[in-house]
């Protein structure tokens, strides 16, 4: 359940016996983040607090010059290549790390080749799997710690425009070792459609990767407010948003695969602009 920032991280920091998770902050309602993860106490009592900028998307709706240059130059920017082509001809930011696109030939999403390197630190890994175009793929963030001694590796897949369920890097990265327990999937309800091309695959679209994936704890709903599109252009190519809702999507498959059995609803986390909520597991 979303709340106000101020009252689900003081809930969450009030019982000291339970242990630390990362906590989602909506920026802009949309498909901006604020995401906070739990950093190895080694590594609080050594250098405190880290910040960074995680670009997972380079267009230019995600990679406003206005508004990255508020930020100080200091902080670390995490991005991918084509981001990154864009963002250092500003000369603004100091460090620009790229995000790698894990290949369908990888076995492994931990190889050292894959991770941004310092300062980034080794128990964060921002993966980009792509999928058939270039609207379609999933950033994943990769939260490893230990519980009771054991190392756990944790993810967030986020794909605001839907994936293929056969892309090929995105089959490879659920067979890659370690595995991964699936955190969350922040996935868009609404349905879009270009130039009468579907690019948003929405609630219905989300339920396949859902199932692939082996459900996860969390299903955020992101990119998700329904835009109107003026302009010439826009109309010229047709831009329209088609709100959906979980239900619909699960009775749509119900009727279409009447006896396919389907679990049951997602533990779908609708976050109101400025809302917080605790990714628990």
């Amino acid at each position: 359940m979303a709340g106000s920032p101020q009252k689900t991280v003081t809930k969450h920091l009030s019982d000291p016996s339970k242990p630390l998770r990362p906590i989602l902050t909506s920026l802009n309602g949309d498909n901006s983040w604020l995401m906070s993860f739990p950093r190895p106490e080694g590594d609080r009592a050594a250098t405190g607090q880290l910040d960074a900028i995680l670009l997972g998307f380079f267009y230019s709706d995600h990679l406003h010059p206005e508004t990255l240059k508020t930020f100080p130059p200091e902080i670390p920017v995490i991005v991918t290549a084509p981001g990154a082509a864009i963002i250092e001809p500003w000369n603004h930011f100091k460090t620009i790390k790229i995000i790698n696109n894990f290949d369908h030939s990888a076995t492994a999403w931990n190889s050292p080749d894959l991770h941004p390197g310092d300062p980034v630190p080794s128990w964060f890994t921002p993966l980009m799997i792509l999928g058939e175009s270039e609207l379609n793929f999933v950033f994943a963030i990769i939260w490893s710690h230990t519980v009771n001694g054991e190392e756990v590796h944790e993810a967030i897949l986020d794909s605001p425009h839907g994936v293929q369920l056969d892309a090929k890097p995105l089959e490879a990265f659920l067979a890659s070792e370690p595995k991964t327990k699936k955190l969350a999937m922040l996935y868009g309800l609404k349905e879009s459609h270009t130039g009468g091309i579907q690019t948003c695959y929405g609630a219905k679209g989300g339920l396949g990767p859902h199932r692939k994936v082996g459900g996860v704890e969390h299903w955020v709903s992101t990119h998700s407010s329904e835009l109107k599109y003026t302009g010439i252009l826009m109309r010229l190519v047709w831009t329209t948003d088609t709100p959906r809702t979980i239900e619909w999507a699960l009775k749509k498959k119900k009727k279409e695969h009447p006896d396919e059995e389907l679990s049951g609803p997602p533990n779908l986390i609708k976050m109101p602009n400025g809302g917080s909520t605790v990714l628990t597991c």
